[in-house]
């Protein structure tokens, strides 16, 4: 992928443009926004354009990387020597060591390219130690070398780390320009894009994971289990409770259910409706709940997800959700 395939992010796009052709980048960079909004393709991107051997131009204006020389291809395939990614590996935090790693080749010329490009994802996943050490390299950036660090949350940083960024900001689409997106784009129909772009709330990435790993018949075997089987099986045969992330996706897929039965008895525009690959099933929900328990379910169902994320037993608080959803 080149600049010209990044999607929804024109602005941060246009901003680097501008940067490299005015001779403007800054030596280091906090990428700022939720997961999913292209934050690691636009790190990615960002060091095959400074390190291109062959750059796309119009005049003397650089417009864009070429994607297919030597340089192009290493950096899409994570073995530039130029190139360095850290991330939080199975201890989940980011040591020291490898911000001395960092510190050592920033130190070094470049061995193949123009640029040293060092990107930290998640920052916020530093230790105390790797932050501190983080900062030493801000305060005194070598020359030719540039640092991106991606955040979902400027809170969860060390405020001097982030004076020492330039901040871009990275923003969700709007869900109809989501929805134009995965359908010309990406070649997606019908109930598949109503559901991705009601579920990624404005983020693509969110969105092309979720189809990937078929996440519309997902969330209906959930809601069959749920609807005809919760006294039969039991909550361990629905539920995943030994994947926190995905937990939360199956609770949002039955708080997203029955606000579909809601909206639909209040006689609200179906455009609000997330479930449309199962308009009749929501039909028939109506009759069966009045106003006060459909807001008495959805009430629980959140109390449920706001339990697990306090670590409550995930098995006792679901057991007490679906205990609560009474006649479905």
């Amino acid at each position: 992928m080149a600049f010209k395939d990044i999607v929804g992010q024109e602005r941060a796009v246009e901003f680097f443009l501008n940067s490299v052709n005015r001779d403007k980048i800054a030596h280091a960079y906090l990428f700022l926004g939720a997961q999913g909004l292209g934050k690691t393709l636009l790190a990615r991107n960002l060091a095959k354009f400074l390190n291109c051997e062959d750059p796309v131009k119009k005049g003397d204006l650089r417009l864009d990387c070429c994607d297919k020389c030597a340089s192009c291809r290493k950096i899409d395939e994570f073995n530039h020597p130029d190139v360095l990614w850290i991330e939080a590996g199975s201890s989940k935090r980011i040591s020291i060591d490898e911000i001395r790693l960092l510190r050592r080749e920033a130190s070094l010329k470049a061995y193949e390219g123009k640029f040293k490009v060092f990107v930290i994802l998640e920052v916020s996943n530093l230790t105390e130690e790797a932050a501190n050490s983080l900062l030493k390299t801000l305060e005194e950036p070598p020359d030719h070398c540039l640092i991106i660090l991606t955040s979902t949350n400027k809170s969860d940083l060390l405020p001097t780390i982030v004076s020492r960024c330039q901040i871009v900001k990275f923003y969700p689409l709007d869900r109809e320009r989501l929805k134009e997106i995965l359908t010309n784009q990406y070649s997606l129909k019908g109930d598949d894009v109503h559901f991705l772009a009601h579920q990624a709330e404005g983020r693509i990435g969110i969105a092309l994971g979720a189809h990937a790993d078929e996440r519309l018949s997902r969330k209906n075997r959930l809601i069959e289990q749920v609807l005809q089987g919760k006294r039969r099986y039991p909550v361990t045969n629905i539920f995943n409770i030994k994947d926190k992330k995905e937990l939360a996706n199956q609770i949002r897929y039955l708080l997203n259910w029955f606000r579909d039965i809601l909206v639909f008895k209040a006689g609200l525009p179906a455009s609000g409706i997330i479930n449309v690959d199962r308009i009749e099933t929501i039909k028939s929900g109506t009759a069966k709940f009045d106003f006060q328990e459909l807001e008495e379910i959805i009430t629980k169902i959140d109390q449920a997800h706001r339990l697990i994320e306090q670590n409550v037993n995930p098995k006792i608080a679901l057991e007490v959700m679906l205990r609560s959803l009474g006649r479905c």
